[in-house]
């Protein structure tokens, strides 16, 4: 019937309409539009990733740098190994051993059996005890610059020789922080005379070592440097093995005269 009205049938469906997320176009956001700016946070909202605010992330910053403006009260801790002398690690980091040296050390090792000989495995704390500075003028020469204590000994448990005698010098400054230093035992009137003793050095040891000549004005010295002219009459020292660095001139650095007692320590290693 012409007049009928039209039929319910469903027309064929035409292709879908594109997902809402094609439809949208992107403009590119302008300097200065608000969708150009990240959102604000909230006063005290957290980190997503540390889990800090941001707050608390700039005091901890602060703390970092005030502590490491600081000086230290230790120079570090070392676990004392077979063979290792105590004594004599105490000699190459302050250059003396006396009643100062064992008081501090006694502070600062409460736990330990005994202040004179630990024993190998024991871990013993070295305090830092202030030294005078070295005097103006003088040089150094530095085999190497530790990452810390026991990094320091080991390398002058096994480069020191009779010929070159090798300690540490500690330092620390608030640019700079607290540095370790292998040094020759040696005290060098000028940088001309520590460039020639680092010259004379094996090319292995020459390549890294450097000329100490200053320090910043606010440095604290821990290491002090008895410094003794030698005697014109000093006898020569002993030829040089093969492959063992000569003696380079300078000042000796003696050993101070051990003013306190020392245990006596059957088949004690020199080392």
């Amino acid at each position: 019937d012409p007049t009928a009205a039209p039929s319910s049938a469903a027309a064929p469906a035409g292709p879908a309409d594109p997902p809402e997320q094609e439809q949208r176009t992107t403009s590119p956001v302008q300097p200065g539009d608000t969708a150009a700016q990240p959102a604000a946070q909230p006063a005290g909202a957290r980190d997503g990733t540390t889990g800090e605010t941001g707050a608390e992330t700039a005091a901890a910053q602060g703390t970092e740098a005030i502590a490491a403006a600081r000086p230290p009260g230790l120079l570090g801790q070392v676990k004392l190994k077979n063979g290792w002398s105590f004594a004599k690690r105490q000699e190459e980091l302050y250059g003396r051993r006396d009643k100062e040296v064992f008081t501090a050390m006694a502070k600062a090792n409460p736990g330990l059996a005994s202040i004179f000989d630990p024993g190998p495995g024991a871990s013993v704390n070295f305090p830092a005890l202030a030294a005078p500075a070295p005097p103006g003028g003088v040089a150094l020469l530095s085999l190497k610059r530790a990452e810390n204590l026991a990094e320091a000994f080991d390398c002058i448990v096994a480069q020191a020789t009779r010929e070159m005698p090798l300690r540490l010098f500690a330092t620390f400054s608030p640019e700079q922080g607290t540095r370790l230093y292998v040094i020759a035992a040696r005290v060098f009137q000028n940088p001309e005379e520590a460039d020639r003793a680092k010259a004379a050095l094996p090319p292995e040891l020459a390549d890294k070592a450097t000329v100490l000549t200053g320090f910043p004005r606010d440095t604290v010295f821990y290491s002090g440097l008895q410094t003794q002219p030698v005697p014109q009459s000093a006898p020569q020292s002993a030829p040089r093995a093969a492959g063992k660095p000569a003696a380079a001139p300078g000042q000796a650095l003696p050993a101070s005269p051990d003013r306190s007692p020392k245990p006596f320590v059957p088949g004690e290693n020199p080392n």
